[in-house]
């Protein structure tokens, strides 16, 4: 007979439900050089099968007592014996028949083992000039070893990739084998980015706070001075903007040091949004020895003249954008002022100004600071 079909193996997946398996398109199968298999893709366990006890052969395939599971690769492979059994005598007539067959064997082992060279291995492309040395070592000398390329000449070497192994923590294997950053670090107790919550308090190992409450930069921040403008020389003009209060500010404060003024008058105070300063709104009041005023337009504050005058003003946040304000204050005549007022500015307050009237400031400084 002639081989016709280059091909020698055939495999099928299993439906779980099908028991009859062709091998066609191969040609010469017979019972005895049909080898079958089962082939779990998941374990990768390859489990021969016996002629008798796990299928029967005929009708150009097998058919199994059992439908394999679903899944399951069945795997026929036509597998001759590379021998040449035939005895040809001297003079004798030309056996046709005997060999023809045996071409035919041979064709089958060539196709053999054309699938394993071909379908099975790993080979070099065509134009590769190949391996100068394929030679690895014994198997003595390459256990526990990686096949390697040599990076110079890309032969294949045994090669050992750490002098040292170090078995990793059971809390490593559990964060690597989490499916993404986030969910490992959850599986360790870590946060994973800005937003993330933890449980229990955060231990700190040098000045916690009682409460432990130091968890970021600006929360320590806030919990210290917070921010202040140093000292303003008010030496010239008739007022003087203080930008750049953070939102989360709840306490301003402005401090009157040794200030003086061309005339005597009664410093006052502006709020102001990103939007520009209040001007309205306000319920303000200013008192001293010498009687009392009120102002709507303005914070008012500590009583100025050509004597030196010191004061505090305090304005604080009663809640959302109101703010409360209150002073305490003496001038260069041992006269003492006292005061305070309220506003609602409709927004974040971030900026202030602290200005006169009439005259003209010619001495001393301001000092604007704020706290949480």
């Amino acid at each position: 007979m002639a081989v016709s079909s280059e091909v020698a193996r055939v495999v099928h997946t299993a439906n779980g439900t099908a028991t009859f398996f062709s091998y066609a398109p191969m040609d010469g199968v017979t019972s005895a050089n049909l080898k079958v298999y089962l082939f779990n893709p998941t374990t990768g366990v390859l489990t021969p099968q016996t002629l008798g006890t796990h299928y029967t052969f005929g009708s150009g395939g097998v058919t199994f007592n059992t439908a394999p599971p679903s899944g399951r690769r069945v795997i026929l492979l036509r597998q001759v014996n590379l021998l040449q059994p035939d005895i040809y005598k001297t003079n004798a007539p030309f056996p046709a028949v005997v060999t023809e067959k045996r071409f035919d064997e041979i064709v089958k082992g060539l196709q053999q083992l054309n699938d394993i060279a071909q379908n099975r291995a790993i080979i070099l492309p065509l134009g590769d000039a190949g391996f100068s040395s394929n030679v690895l070592p014994a198997v003595e000398d390459r256990k526990g070893r990686v096949l390697y390329f040599n990076a110079t000449t890309g032969d294949p070497e045994a090669k050992q990739l750490a002098d040292t192994v170090v078995t990793a923590p059971a809390w490593a294997n559990t964060f690597l084998s989490q499916s993404t950053a986030a969910a490992g670090l959850n599986s360790i107790g870590g946060v994973a980015k800005a937003g993330d919550t933890m449980t229990g308090f955060l231990t700190l190992h040098a000045d916690p706070t009682a409460a432990m409450h130091a968890a970021t930069k600006a929360y320590a921040d806030r919990s210290g001075p917070g921010g202040t403008t140093g000292l303003i020389h008010t030496m010239s003009g008739m007022a003087y903007d203080i930008t750049g209060i953070p939102s989360w500010a709840n306490v301003v404060e402005v401090l009157f040091a040794r200030i003086t003024t061309t005339t005597s008058v009664v410093s006052r105070v502006l709020l102001g949004t990103s939007n520009g300063f209040v001007t309205s709104g306000y319920i303000s009041a200013h008192g001293n020895r010498y009687g009392e005023i009120f102002d709507n337009f303005s914070l008012l504050a500590t009583y100025l003249s050509p004597n030196p005058s010191n004061a505090i003003m305090q304005i604080i946040r009663a809640g959302g954008n109101m703010w409360i304000s209150t002073f305490c204050g003496s001038d260069g005549i041992d006269v003492f002022h006292g005061g305070g007022g309220s506003v609602d500015i409709g927004g974040a307050l971030t900026q202030i100004r602290v200005f006169i009237l009439s005259g003209n400031f010619t001495n001393g400084h301001l000092v604007v600071r704020w706290t949480a």
